[in-house]
C-alpha cells in the first residue's frame, strides 16, 4: 500500500542560513524582564501559546513560579531574568520543570538550558536529570543527568540531541527537569521548604526538513538552477501531480495542481528563501529549499 504524508505547519519564524544543517527555534523560554512570565519568549506560531511550569508530586501539585530574579545572563544582559521555585524539599523523582512543545517539519531536535540552587538560607537541590515523553505516553525516557551548582555553568545543558521519535511530531513533546535526589549542592539533604531552585535560557531547536520521500530514495527531486533568479526546472522520475511553494510565513505563494511542464516561473517572487512542495502521481511527497536571488 502506498503511504501518503502530509506535513504542516510550514510556518516559520527565524531565517536560516543557506546550509541543509541550520538549527531554527521551535520554542525558548529566555524570561526578559519585559515579557517575565510562563509563556515561551520566541517559538514557530504553532508554540506561540506555549508555557512553562512546575509540579511536585503523583497529585501534580502546581508549584508557584516566581520571574523576579536575575538570570543566566545578569549582568551582560541587565534586565535578564529567570524562573524560580520552592518547595523542591523532599522532591527526589516528584518534582520537576516541564515544558511541551511541538515539532512539526523538524528534525534533530535539540535542547539547551540553565540551572542554579541557593546557597542560602536554604540550600537548594544538586540532581536532576532530563526525561521526555510524548503525547499519550504514560512513561518518562530518562536522556541525560544534570548537577546544578550555585552559578549558572554548572547545571548546563547544551544542544542534547533529542531521539528520532521527537521529530516531526504534529502532538506534545513533553520535556522535564526531574529532581531526583533529595540531594542539596553541599552534599546535605533538601528539607527546607524555602530551599529555591531556577531555571533560565531553555531553547529548543530543530533543522527544517527539506526533503520526504514515501516510497524510494531513487525518486529523489532535483530542482536547478537553486539559488535562482528566473525559471527553474524540476526533474522527478514519476510525473509531477501538484506544486506548492510557500514562504517562510507559511503563506502559498504558488499552487498549480495541473502540472504540464516542470518549469517554474518564479522571476516575480521576492528574494529570499521558499519552501516547494512536490506531489507525484504515486502520491510520494517532497519538499526542497529554494532560494531566489
Amino acid at each position: 500500500m502506498k503511504k501518503k504524508f502530509k506535513i504542516i505547519g510550514f510556518t516559520i519564524s527565524l531565517l536560516f542560513s543557506n546550509t541543509t544543517h541550520a538549527q531554527d527555534t521551535i520554542a525558548a523560554w529566555y524570561f526578559p524582564n519585559s515579557s517575565a512570565d510562563a509563556v515561551v519568549d520566541a517559538s514557530l506560531p504553532i508554540n506561540s501559546s506555549r508555557w512553562i511550569s512546575c509540579e511536585k508530586g503523583s497529585g501534580f501539585t502546581v508549584l508557584p513560579i516566581y520571574y523576579t530574579d536575575n538570570g543566566a545572563d545578569y549582568p551582560t544582559i541587565s534586565d535578564d531574568k529567570c524562573g524560580k521555585a520552592t518547595g523542591f524539599h523532599n522532591g527526589g523523582d516528584s518534582a520537576y520543570w516541564m515544558v511541551k512543545f511541538k515539532t512539526t517539519g523538524y528534525q534533530n531536535i535539540k535542547v539547551s538550558s540553565k540551572q542554579w540552587s541557593s546557597m542560602a538560607p536554604a540550600v537548594g537541590p544538586r540532581d536532576f536529570k532530563l526525561q521526555y515523553k510524548l503525547s499519550g505516553g504514560s512513561v518518562w525516557t530518562d536522556l541525560t543527568t544534570v548537577t546544578v551548582g550555585n552559578d549558572w555553568t554548572t547545571g548546563l545543558i547544551s544542544e542534547y540531541i533529542l531521539p528520532s521519535v521527537c521529530e516531526n511530531s504534529s502532538s506534545n513533546v513533553s520535556l522535564r527537569w526531574l529532581m531526583s535526589s533529595n540531594m542539596d549542592i553541599m552534599g546535605g539533604t533538601v528539607t527546607d521548604s524555602t530551599a529555591e531552585t531556577s531555571i533560565d535560557d531553555i531553547v529548543i531547536t530543530g533543522e527544517l526538513i527539506t526533503s520526504v520521500h514515501s516510497l524510494t530514495e531513487n525518486n529523489i527531486t532535483n530542482i536547478y538552477p537553486n539559488p535562482s533568479k528566473g525559471n527553474i526546472t524540476i526533474e522527478l522520475k514519476d510525473k509531477i501531480k501538484n506544486i506548492q511553494m510557500f514562504n517562510l510565513l507559511g503563506t502559498c505563494v504558488y499552487n498549480n495542481t495541473t502540472v504540464k511542464e516542470n518549469i517554474l516561473k518564479i522571476d516575480e517572487l521576492e528574494k529570499g528563501v521558499y519552501l516547494i512542495k512536490i506531489i507525484s502521481e504515486n502520491e510520494s511527497l517532497e519538499i526542497q529549499k529554494l532560494i531566489v536571488e
